[in-house]
């Protein structure tokens, strides 16, 4: 019924066995790989929707992987699972593309909704948006967070409440809105809403 691919790469073959039949489970196409260069080999040949690669693993890690991914292929969901959580590994992690990051051991409902919400992602989106400026966000490739500024911009909300909704500074938010008009090469907030009837 569903559905999209994902794939899955860990070195612990437990995660690899339950995480693939939880979301197996819910219609999802799973493959899995045991490592970064594995992984990577099975990513080539069939350009997954989404990976769930494991942080710290023997030779890539999950950092790379998502580099090398997104090099491939920059619009596939990227989720970062790890048993070694810091607040600077989520922060790169994010950075370089990925659309989540959770630790494990995973509880199965989180995953499962962690999923659905990567993939709706463009769906939460489009609600009461142009096709014209849906093309230009997924053409320029913009990030999950500033996909979710610009949804909350539709939504009439300031700067200081973009910021206390998604936990991040006004500051933030403004580097956010600079690097948002700079990708859609417009002039600010008015063209932004402009776009989005247009």
């Amino acid at each position: 019924m569903n559905k999209q691919s994902i794939l899955i790469i860990d070195d612990e073959l437990l995660i690899l066995d339950t995480m693939s039949k939880d979301l197996t489970d819910e219609g999802y196409k799973v493959d899995t790989a045991k490592n970064g260069d594995e992984g990577l080999n099975h990513f080539r040949q069939t350009k997954h929707d989404m990976v769930i690669a494991d942080l710290v693993m023997e030779g890539l890690n999950g950092i790379q992987i998502a580099k090398e991914i997104k090099g491939l292929k920059p619009n596939t969901k990227i989720i970062i699972l790890t048993g070694y959580g810091t607040r600077s590994s989520a922060i790169e992690a994010i950075r370089l593309g990925a659309s989540d990051f959770f630790l494990k051991p995973y509880n199965r409902n989180e995953l499962l909704q962690r999923v659905s919400d990567c993939f709706e992602e463009r769906g939460n989106l489009a609600h009461g948006i142009s096709k014209t400026l849906l093309d230009k966000i997924e053409e320029k490739s913009l990030s999950r967070k500033e996909k979710e500024v610009i949804a909350l911009v539709m939504n009439g909300l300031s700067d200081k409440e973009i910021a206390v909704r998604l936990f991040i500074s006004i500051n933030t938010v403004k580097t956010h809105l600079k690097h948002i008009y700079e990708k859609l090469e417009i002039n600010g907030r008015k063209e932004l809403l402009k776009l989005a009837i247009s």
